[in-house]
């Protein structure tokens, strides 16, 4: 599969002209399609000088990037940062399903005192039917898992990308 770096900039209002504003107005809805596409996401705040990437990975090592995975296997995203804005902070985390259906929600708090480095660790496991389901339809999983899903991301609660993955049979 071919893998895209996606890279969203935020820019102070202040410093842009009303034309420049209603161009990018336009067109982020078009850049967040084309960028939609990718396993990885990155992300830098122009003002607060602070800048995030995450990408996924098939085991807890983090070594080893994936964006397809079976329905047994466990996902992991990987959300380093780069902040200088001193205080509390969290990252935040929508895991959604193929039907677009949120499936679980994530959510990490820290605290930084200087311009430094974060790195945040999530995981993620699909949830088996139960064993009366399992029974009457011969599947541990259900059809709906299967398919891409989509992480969300969120730092401080503005939203800052998102990830993609595939569950396939």
């Amino acid at each position: 599969m071919i893998r895209l770096n996606s890279f969203v900039k935020i820019l102070s209002v202040g410093e842009m002209s009303t034309k420049k504003l209603n161009r990018i107005a336009f067109l982020c809805p078009i850049i967040a399609l084309i960028f939609a596409v990718n396993g990885n996401a990155q992300y830098e705040d122009t003002n607060s000088n602070s800048t995030c990437t995450s990408d996924i990975y098939s085991d807890n090592s983090y070594l080893k990037k994936a964006n397809s995975f079976f329905a047994y296997d466990d996902v992991y995203l990987k959300f380093d940062c780069s902040i200088s804005t001193p205080g509390d902070h969290t990252i935040n985390l929508e895991w959604t399903s193929p039907k677009g259906e949120l499936q679980r929600n994530s959510s990490h708090s820290f605290v930084i005192n200087a311009h430094q480095s974060y790195v945040a660790f999530f995981s993620f496991k699909l949830n088996r039917k139960g064993i009366f389901s399992q029974i009457l339809s011969g599947e541990e999983f259900a059809a709906s898992q299967y398919g891409e899903w989509k992480i969300i991301s969120y730092l401080d609660g503005h939203r800052i990308g998102e990830n993609l993955f595939h569950i396939v049979k």
